[in-house]
């Protein structure tokens, strides 16, 4: 990260440095590195974006946001693919990477791409 004109470490209370967008206001809310549709966030819609996998999992705490990201593009014609794991925790085909579910999550990145 060092010597990189748009991004700069910053340290959080755990030790881990994420990066940030130089110059961006306080919290990850307005960053646009970490809210792709924040406030901060370039604007999109003339931009031609590849076709884009969102893979989510039902009971995941971050499903709502998820949901909501999938939304962001969609609203501007861009291609989203979301598939959404019933039953299914934060992180689940990594935790179980040969189980069922993380068996048709590498099928469907294979399919995608």
């Amino acid at each position: 990260m060092d010597g990189d004109g748009d991004l700069h470490p910053v340290p959080d209370a755990a030790g881990v440095r994420p990066a940030v967008a130089a110059g961006a206001a306080p919290g990850h809310h307005a960053d646009p590195l970490a809210n792709s549709f924040g406030p901060e966030s370039p604007k999109l819609g003339g931009v031609a974006l590849q076709p884009m996998l969102v893979v989510a999992a039902e009971l995941d705490l971050l499903r709502d946001r998820e949901a909501d990201y999938v939304a962001w593009p969609k609203a501007m014609g861009k291609p989203v693919e979301f598939v959404q794991f019933k039953g299914q925790h934060h992180g689940f085909f990594v935790v179980e990477p040969a189980g069922e579910a993380g068996s048709e999550v590498v099928r469907l990145v294979e399919l995608f791409v």
